[in-house]
């Protein structure tokens, strides 16, 4: 038989019955082992499911769980759990990880891509742990295959842009309709997965637009003009000047100055305190989750 910490002993089959009243058990894979979850809170883990965890981030000892912390001068460490406020408090600053609802939190989101840009701009969120949206078009998915794939594998949201930048508010329901599944089984062919949300092409909608999508509408509270400056440093600038706690950030993957401002901002925005984590994160903590039908520009 099997004992929590890991012991072994050969039972006589009389006793067995007595030996599990007491925490044993006959299985390996019925062992459970104390893991932290990369919030330090301590969990039950079986231990045959204990490898699976590790890979989510699990750890044996709370001293074992860590942040990704980065200093002014391009530093990267992994800070133990329990050591962050002090880091924090010596100018070192938060990357991105695993959300917690009780902290600070915007989401960046870039429409039209994906694009010959969109790269560099994953780069930069990878390097700081760090998730955006992506409302692509379903014209170009298929020209970026590999970009979509990383961007869902490094935890980014991938959401619809239509498959022609259409104007939606233009076209009958039916139209609307192929518009989006389109685009939705593009990305389902190169990254497995179907977008959960919509942004409608110049942020224009209307009732039959919202009927016909079957997703919530994403807007946004902070237009950083991206597309209009294309000037990296006017960019910051914007996040700057109009970015709290729910704000949804507007910006287009498909102009090189946006992802020259990729870093400058990311790391504004993690260093005022900020998670960056995606649109549906976003919105299941601060409104409960986006229901179909709606239209969202925040999340305050």
């Amino acid at each position: 038989m099997y004992a929590p910490d890991g012991r072994t002993l050969s039972v006589a089959e009389s006793e067995v019955a007595l030996y599990g009243s007491v925490g044993w058990y006959e299985h390996i894979y019925d062992v459970v082992v104390p893991m932290y979850d990369t919030r330090g809170n301590i969990k039950r883990v079986y231990t045959d499911n204990a490898p699976q965890k590790l890979k989510e981030g699990y750890t044996y000892a709370k001293s074992e769980t860590t942040e990704l912390m980065f200093s002014d001068d391009g530093r990267f460490i992994y800070v133990p759990h329990a050591q962050v406020g002090a880091y924090l408090s010596v100018n070192w600053y938060r990357g991105g990880g695993k959300l917690d609802p009780s902290r600070p939190m915007v989401a960046i989101t870039y429409d039209d891509g994906p694009a010959k840009y969109t790269d560099s701009i994953l780069d930069c969120l990878e390097k700081y742990n760090a998730r955006a949206t992506f409302f692509v078009q379903g014209n170009s998915v298929s020209k970026y295959p590999g970009v979509v794939k990383r961007a869902v594998s490094i935890g980014c949201e991938i959401g619809n842009h239509t498959k022609t930048h259409a104007n939606l508010s233009k076209l009958t329901a039916a139209q609307i309709s192929a518009q989006l599944s389109d685009t939705n089984n593009a990305v389902y062919n190169v990254a497995g997965i179907y977008p959960k949300l919509f942004r409608p092409p110049y942020g224009a909608y209307n009732k039959t637009v919202l009927e016909a999508a079957k997703m919530p509408a994403i807007m946004w509270s902070v237009d950083t003009l991206d597309w209009k400056t294309r000037n990296a440093t006017k960019t910051l600038e914007s996040v700057k000047k109009s970015t709290r706690d729910g704000s949804i950030i507007l910006m287009h993957d498909i102009h090189a100055p946006t992802a020259d401002a990729a870093e400058s901002v990311i790391k504004y925005l993690l260093k005022q305190g900020y998670q960056l984590v995606t649109v549906s994160e976003l919105l299941s903590c601060r409104k409960g989750g986006a229901e179909v039908g709606k239209s969202y520009s925040n999340g305050y």
